[in-house]
């Protein structure tokens, strides 16, 4: 299993969640602070745990980016080991 973070502006955010909802049975979003070329900004976390999504984490990564009007949003993966109960 995976975890995937998608680091993002927290900028339409109803969208953003209309799009992981649409994409993904799961996921949690966190709000905080974040930094971009020196500049503070509202920040978005978002965490998706599954296998084989990798490709459709991208799709919905570049469409947050294409919806915020960013420069990037940053993905990270992460191999670790989780179960639903």
């Amino acid at each position: 299993m995976k975890l995937y973070r998608i680091c993002t502006e927290d900028k339409n955010r109803k969208s953003v969640e209309t799009l992981l909802s649409t994409s993904f049975d799961g996921f949690a979003i966190f709000s905080g602070v974040g930094y971009w070329k020196g500049k503070q900004e509202k920040a978005l976390t978002i965490e998706i745990f599954g296998d084989n999504i990798g490709d459709t984490v991208k799709f919905v990564a570049h469409c947050i980016k294409v919806l915020n009007n960013q420069e990037s949003v940053l993905i990270t993966e992460v191999e670790c080991k989780g179960e639903f109960l």
